[in-house]
């Protein structure tokens, strides 16, 4: 949910539908704008998050095969003109053995959400990378690197949470 007097909310909605469908992104079946804010509404997947299978025994196979679809998406939606701050395995669902990436936004906003992000409780400040403490909130698509090598250290230790700062 976004608050459209924060975000590009027009230019969000026209790309989003524009962005065609990828194997490794959730598929979004609509938008509703409401008063303020935009929600995106996506597929139901009988699936469950990534995070809630990090402490099984995964081979090492399926967790680079995990990491492979992530960086496929990411790379998908990087290439359109969106970002994914705070890209961590929480906003990654498994489906049949496949991860699918959602929640992210357009590379202008970036800033801004990571400037949310930032101040909100509970935040693990891991997954934000350093350039984005700057007091100018910079993200970009090596920002969204940092953010699958954390989640790569996360999946990879069986949720040993990673402490820099």
């Amino acid at each position: 949910m976004l608050r459209t007097d924060d975000f590009l909310w027009g230019s969000y909605v026209k790309q989003l539908v524009e962005l065609k469908q990828h194997d490794t992104l959730l598929e979004i079946e609509g938008l509703c704008i409401a008063s303020d804010r935009v929600y995106v509404l996506y597929e139901h997947l009988p699936g469950t998050r990534l995070t809630d299978y990090i402490e099984e025994t995964l081979g090492e196979d399926t967790r680079l095969r995990y990491v492979m679809d992530i960086t496929e998406g990411i790379g998908f939606i990087n290439s359109k003109g969106f970002l994914h701050p705070g890209l961590s395995t929480n906003k990654v669902l498994l489906s049949k053995g496949q991860c699918k990436v959602y929640d992210f936004l357009l590379s202008e906003d970036a800033p801004k959400k990571v400037a949310l992000m930032k101040y909100q409780p509970g935040c693990n400040h891991t997954h934000l990378p350093p350039e984005s403490f700057k007091e100018t909130n910079e993200y970009s698509s090596a920002s969204d690197v940092w953010c699958i090598v954390v989640l790569m250290w996360h999946l990879f230790t069986f949720g040993t949470l990673l402490t820099l700062y």
